[in-house]
This record gives structure tokens, C-alpha cells and sequence, in this order.
């Protein structure tokens, strides 16, 4: 059966390869990479199997350039449900899943920070 795939953003992925933590209520802190992001999710390589509809808490640090071009670094924490994953399935032979993440309570403030970030990115 060939399933197609159902595009439900509302903002465009970019790719962002930055460092990213994440921590489940029954799982430690655990540290991952982005491969994009838009300003409502993210796409994530990960070494552990997460269940979809998973809520964890996301912690992202920017580096966003000022007027100057001096860089800063911006923390952005916020509620993330995992949305999607691949393989679908846990194995023990898989050593990375790519997991699909919305960020579902990023305040506006975040969101413009992201946003700045990868427009600044491409």
C-alpha cells in the first residue's frame, strides 16, 4: 500500500542543524541535533525510539546575530509533541530515528526568535 503523506504546517522547514535538548517525563534529558526547523516544529536526529503524540519539553539555544555582527546566544524552552518518526517502529538494530517534533505552546516572542534565526540562516 503506498501512503502519501500529509503536509499540515503553516510555516516553511529550513535546514538548521543545531543542538537540542530534550527531556519526557519517564526518560532522561537527552541531547539530539536538528536537521530543520520552522517556527512550529523541528526535525530531529535522535538515538532512542519516542512514541508519537510524546510530550517533552524542548530546549534550543540560537545564535542570532545582532546589528553589529556580534553573535549572542537566545535559549528558547517550550512543550514539543512528537508528531512523527522514523523507523515507525523500535528495533534494537536502529541506532537513530528521525523524529518529527511540533512545538506546541512556543510563545510569540520565541517564535519571532526562530523565526529571525533562520531567515538570517539561509
Amino acid at each position: 500500500m503506498d501512503r502519501k503523506r500529509v503536509e499540515n504546517r503553516t510555516s516553511t522547514r529550513q535546514i538548521a542543524q543545531l543542538p537540542v535538548s530534550l527531556k519526557g517525563l519517564v526518560w532522561e534529558q537527552m541531547q539530539a541535533k536538528t536537521l530543520n526547523m520552522s517556527e512550529g516544529g523541528a526535525y530531529c536526529n535522535i538515538n532512542h525510539f519516542i512514541a508519537p503524540m510524546t510530550k517533552m519539553m524542548v530546549t534550543l539555544v540560537l545564535p542570532l546575530h545582532k546589528k553589529n555582527d556580534d553573535i549572542h546566544e537566545e535559549t528558547i524552552k517550550c512543550e514539543a509533541v512528537v508528531v512523527h518518526i522514523n523507523p515507525e517502529e523500535e528495533s534494537k538494530s536502529t541506532k537513530n530515528y528521525e523524529v518529527g517534533l511540533w512545538f506546541s505552546n512556543l510563545r510569540n516572542g520565541d517564535k519571532k526568535k526562530i523565526k529571525r534565526y533562520l531567515e538570517n540562516t539561509v
